[in-house]
């Protein structure tokens, strides 16, 4: 039951989400309007993609097609699971242990587990709305392409919302659990990283010892029978298995499994909501007094001669004032563990797919078929390079804190602060696009002048996707976030988001017109003499490119400059 003071505690957070929008201005009636209007056409766009693809799978293919949309639908909402449950460790790290707010709330007079409670309905809906607007054009598309009966909406709709808390609660009891018998103590932090270094590397080989005779020899010509035959994400005891399970039964009109899958996913949100909130009374306030404390690993000697030899090497490669600005963001973020951990595990699940990418085989060597697997490859590393700017380059300017006044009233400058960071996110995003993209290229023996554009692709896309993550998270910028995960959970890392991945889908279709009317075995100069309208498709392409690099630092710049006056 609610108290009075949690009744006052709940619209103190409701006025402080709301202030932003009470100011009826035109600038504000602007902002909002574009962003309804941005996030509505990315809704039409995503409905179109996916009712087309649906269609495509399930009616095309008559025995196995179904099968094939079932394995697509559960893997892609295992993929979700684990962003989901990643994304709320993070945040509940920043809304339980690192609020600014908190150690005033913590020795205030207000119940520890009440304010706990509260805490934790910010975290699961700070981490979980964002996906569920992805996820929303999704469901719709599928059921009503596949013609589903009136009550398949509102039923998958309130599974979706029981999917996210489910996914949402183990986040936040797993970071409780870390906060209370791992951090502050430097013998069990060095144990658990090892233990869990130890279970990631245990489950990739036991999934490549399990999928061995599926992932041995796979012939591209019957990919569909491999997708069919892949049960990977299909265990009955993930909740991704009961939602695309409720889904299916629930558009093929069964309402019995959809009752049974309904209620699997209602009952694992009341279980893992009620387990974090018992967990939380017993634990959270030592958690939170753990969580305080600083500890280290190694022992280090006067930090002002670890500093001195440690910049030394970067004043001998980048200028003193851009120098600095790198020592910094290289210690902020490795110190950091919440910046860290999420790409390691993305780098570490690519690393996996690479290492099966050599099982491919093909049965000539100039296949259509490995053209295609290389331009997959692409919009993967593609991916994951929008992913990782979203993540780490978006809340890098927000991160500078309420002591941005600082940065802007230095020596050092607003425009070489900003670049140097523009410059060191791309050319991170640059090695991990670059590095893997030569190795799956050379692993395919992919054709030279496709393997030349593939790899300008990834060049270009690792400044086009630093621009459009700095610049917006400059025009977004907010000061007075706790951490990074609460500048990603913000209405502006949306916006960022939808912008992001309209400019990765059009260059995407312009990279595709490019990669399958090339012809085999001739160089890019006599690519563009045989097809003429490459030159045109070639040149739109780099236009959409140089626009996307240099516009939106430009206007990140000139709202820096605005945010320190």
């Amino acid at each position: 039951m609610w108290i009075e003071q949690d009744r006052i505690f709940l619209r103190c957070k409701w006025l402080q989400a709301a202030r932003r929008w009470k100011r009826l201005n035109l600038d504000s009636i602007l902002r909002s309007s574009g962003f309804f209007l941005l996030v509505g056409f990315f809704w039409l766009l995503c409905y179109q993609v996916v009712s087309r693809l649906c269609g495509a799978i399930y009616y095309e293919y008559d025995v196995i097609g179904p099968i094939v949309l079932d394995r697509i639908v559960s893997f892609g909402f295992l993929a979700a699971f684990l962003i989901v449950t990643i994304g709320h460790i993070l945040t509940a790290y920043s809304s339980l242990f690192r609020g600014r707010e908190m150690p005033q709330l913590f020795s205030s007079p207000y119940p520890t587990h009440r304010l706990y409670a509260i805490q934790c309905l910010e975290t699961l809906f700070l981490g979980g709305w964002v996906s569920g607007v992805f996820c929303i054009p999704i469901i719709l598309a599928y059921g009503w392409e596949l013609k589903a009966a009136w009550w398949y909406y509102p039923t998958v709709l309130i599974g979706l919302a029981f999917f996210l808390i489910i996914a949402g609660a183990i986040g936040v009891l797993i970071m409780l659990f870390i906060a209370r018998w791992i951090i502050g103590r430097a013998l069990r932090t060095a144990i658990g990283s090892f233990v869990v270094l130890f279970l990631f590397i245990s489950i990739i080989l036991y999934t490549s010892i399990v999928n061995r005779d599926l992932l041995g020899r796979i012939d591209v010509h019957q990919i569909e029978e491999a997708l069919a035959n892949l049960r990977l994400s299909s265990y009955p005891y993930l909740p991704n298995h009961w939602m695309s399970q409720l889904m299916q039964s629930a558009h093929s009109g069964d309402p019995i499994r959809a009752i049974l899958y309904f209620g699997l996913l209602g009952s694992g949100a009341w279980f893992f909501w009620h387990l974090a909130l018992e967990l939380g009374s017993r634990w959270y306030q030592d958690a939170w007094l753990w969580s305080q404390e600083r500890v280290r690993l190694f022992r280090r000697g006067r930090d002002h001669r670890v500093f001195r030899k440690k910049r030394v090497w970067l004043f001998w490669l980048f200028p003193r004032r851009a120098a600095v600005v790198i020592y910094k963001e290289i210690h902020l973020f490795a110190r950091d563990f919440s910046q860290w951990g999420q790409m390691t595990l993305i780098l570490a699940l690519v690393l996996f797919y690479m290492a099966h990418t050599q099982n491919f085989t093909f049965n000539e060597p100039d296949s259509q078929a490995k053209n295609l697997l290389a331009f997959f490859n692409v919009i993967l590393l593609g991916f994951i390079q929008a992913t990782l700017s979203l993540r780490y380059t978006y809340p890098s300017i927000s991160l500078e804190g309420r002591a941005f006044w600082a940065v802007a009233s230095s020596s050092i400058g607003l425009e070489r602060f900003f670049f140097t960071k523009y410059y060191l996110h791309s050319v991170v995003l640059l090695a991990i696009g670059l590095g893997m993209g030569i190795l799956l290229n050379n692993i395919l023996s992919v054709d030279p002048t496709l393997n030349i554009i593939s790899l300008f692709v990834l060049f270009l896309f690792s400044f086009g996707f630093t621009s459009w993550s700095m610049g917006f998270g400059a025009v977004f910028h907010k000061f007075e976030a706790s951490g990074a995960a609460d500048v990603t959970s913000d209405a502006g890392a949306l916006v960022t988001m939808i912008v992001t991945l309209l400019y990765f889908a059009l260059s995407v279709f312009l990279f595709s017109r490019l990669a399958f009317t090339s012809t085999q075995g001739t160089d890019l100069v006599s690519q563009l003499a045989l097809n003429p309208h490459l030159i045109l498709v070639s040149s739109v392409f780099l236009l959409v490119q140089t626009l996307a690099i240099l516009i939106p630092p430009l206007i990140g710049l000139k709202k820096l400059h605005q945010a320190a006056l």
